[in-house]
């Protein structure tokens, strides 16, 4: 993993975009997340709406379960933003 090479005593912790539409081709949650636990680094889940926000507003999954997915991953925390145009 390129992007994990850190000096010898790595970051405290790695903000990463979790989401469930994260289980594609080179997913952090299958490869990197994995890793960050190895090295005990600490995880901020990021992106828990799938980035801008569209996939709750066209009703691809309701905000409640995304965050709730999100939440559920191994991470010390999961951050949950909405930008001024994101209306459900």
């Amino acid at each position: 993993m390129k992007s994990l090479r850190f000096a010898e005593f790595g970051p405290p912790s790695v903000g990463m975009p979790l989401n469930c539409f994260d289980a594609t081709y080179r997913s952090f949650e299958q490869q990197v997340l994995p890793e960050l636990r190895r090295r005990k680094i600490a995880t901020l889940g990021t992106k828990s709406l799938g980035g801008d926000g569209q996939p709750i507003q066209y009703g691809l999954v309701r905000a409640e379960e995304a965050l709730r997915y999100a939440a559920s991953l191994p991470v010390a925390t999961t951050i949950c933003s909405a930008g001024e145009s994101f209306t459900t």
